[in-house]
């Protein structure tokens, strides 16, 4: 919440996400059983794999979006240091 302070209707964000979270853990857990059925008894295995795949996949592209950003926060960084020294 405090890094969306100043952020308009980030009230209705924050409880839309928490709405879409819980609506999303109801559909998978009253699709387990169908889920469980279709592989013959191994679907809670194979829901853990598509929450490792799918939490893998978020984090590499966390890594390579920040790799990018990282370099580009450092310029600005630079940028603002000198522009501050040079009024000194």
């Amino acid at each position: 919440m405090a890094a969306t302070r100043g952020i308009p209707w980030r009230g209705r964000w924050v409880l839309g996400g928490i709405f879409v979270g819980l609506a999303g853990a109801v559909v998978v857990a009253s699709g387990m059983e169908m889920i469980v059925s279709l592989v013959d008894g191994n679907g809670q295995e194979f829901l853990n794999v598509a929450i490792l795949i799918t939490a893998v996949a978020m984090l590499a592209w966390h890594n390579i979006w920040m790799a990018s950003h990282g370099r580009e926060l450092a310029r600005q960084m630079k940028n603002t240091a000198r522009a501050r020294s040079l009024r000194w």
